[in-house]
């Protein structure tokens, strides 16, 4: 899958799980992690303890000043879109420092 960066591929599998979020685009530049997480409330996110984080849970991070990342968290690693890639790619491991928080997405629709 390409042609996706990191917020794109959160909404797209949300949206095929069947679970409508509301997130921005402006999230991935020009804010600080703390905005990023009020944005994440505000669509219905749970936040969780970094450590409590499950396959399908979103992990957040800041790869650089004013600059947000997500990924999808597998049983066997993340899914990710890698900007030096420019593609989706799944990685094996969970590196949880470089990983600043998780979030649970709403429900989705029974």
């Amino acid at each position: 899958m390409g042609g996706l960066d990191c917020l794109g591929l959160v909404l797209w599998a949300a949206e095929h799980g069947g679970v409508s979020v509301r997130i921005g685009s402006q999230l991935l530049r020009g804010h600080t992690l703390s905005s990023a997480h009020d944005m994440f409330r505000a669509a219905g996110c749970l936040e969780l303890p970094l450590a409590d984080n499950r396959p399908g849970d979103i992990l957040l991070g800041c790869p650089a000043t004013w600059q947000v990342h997500l990924a999808i968290r597998t049983d066997q690693g993340i899914v990710e879109a890698c900007a030096r890639l420019r593609r989706v790619v799944e990685r094996p491991g969970l590196d949880v420092q470089r990983w600043r928080s998780a979030w649970r997405l709403p429900e989705g629709e029974s």
